[in-house]
């Protein structure tokens, strides 16, 4: 029997409200899949297509522009919507399209050289008896930065713009504010690509797009993203001892939950329980 083990996303959920993480990670309450869930899903698999391991910058420029994107997208759009409506499929493919040119739009930007390490890695994290298992999006190696994971996101609510508000998030509250950089950079350092930077792409459809990230590692590196006019609005440092603290709460709140040490108390964020989809179930809604 496989260790009890969490995904970065499902400990996103759990710092959200423990009350949905319950409904959505312990009693897997089914639900209707949103075509905002279904974009993100087929858009990495889109970019898994696309980019491919060994890729210098020109190589990736060129593969996201490609007019062949446009057949990635349909044959992925066509797979994971076999029961939609024609329309729902097109405006699937067009919110793809956009999502895809904002990425080569970033990546034009990008400053320097550097090369895909790998796409779609399974990351996994094993220490005593904590077994904390993700999906690596995209890692580069970039001349004299070092190892970067690339997380791509596709809205603009799951990311906080400023840099500075990711790092605050970690450091005054144990990690339960942003878990995806420590946990994911742990992972890679496991799998022997240890990271310099964490970056978001965040390229929602029809809204602004952006990439921000902290720098993981001490010292004066050179940013790996394009900050334009925004500067350190979009990229920060924070300290490697804060990065340590955030996975020391993350396995206390993975052995919480493993061990049933846990209420799983609603949010106290009125806001965000009006997006929630299980509001009813927790009657919430009611109140």
């Amino acid at each position: 029997m496989e260790t009890f083990s969490l995904s970065p996303s499902g400990m996103e959920t759990f710092s959200d409200c423990q009350r949905r993480f319950f409904y959505e990670k312990v009693l897997r309450l089914d639900d209707a899949t949103s075509i905002y869930m279904t974009v993100g899903t087929v858009f990495h698999e889109v970019m898994h297509r696309t980019v491919a391991p060994g890729m210098g910058r020109d190589e990736v420029i060129a593969a996201v522009t490609s007019p062949e994107v446009a057949t990635v997208i349909d044959e992925e759009v066509e797979e994971a919507m076999r029961d939609a409506g024609p329309w729902l499929r097109d405006l699937t493919r067009a919110y793809l399209s956009n999502m895809i040119e904002r990425v080569a739009a970033l990546e034009r930007e990008r400053e320097g050289e550097y090369r895909v390490e790998s796409v779609e890695r399974d990351g996994r994290m094993d220490e005593a008896g904590v077994l904390i298992k993700g999906r690596l999006d995209r890692i580069d190696r970039v001349d004299g930065i070092g190892a970067v994971v690339i997380d791509y996101k596709s809205s603009q609510s799951s990311v906080k713009k400023t840099a500075s508000i990711q790092r605050e998030r970690i450091e005054a509250e144990g990690g339960r504010g942003n878990w995806q950089v420590p946990l994911y950079a742990a992972m890679a350092a496991a799998a022997g690509v240890p990271p310099s930077s964490f970056v978001y792409y965040v390229v929602p459809p029809g809204e602004e797009a952006f990439a921000t990230g902290l720098q993981l590692e001490p010292g004066r590196l050179k940013p790996p993203i394009p900050l334009g006019r925004k500067g350190a609005y979009r990229y920060e440092s924070i300290s490697p001892d804060s990065i340590r603290a955030a996975l020391v709460e993350a396995f206390d709140v993975h052995a919480a939950v493993a061990e049933g040490r846990h209420e799983f108390q609603r949010t106290e964020d009125r806001e965000s329980c009006r997006r929630c989809r299980f509001a009813i179930v927790c009657r919430r809604a009611n109140e």
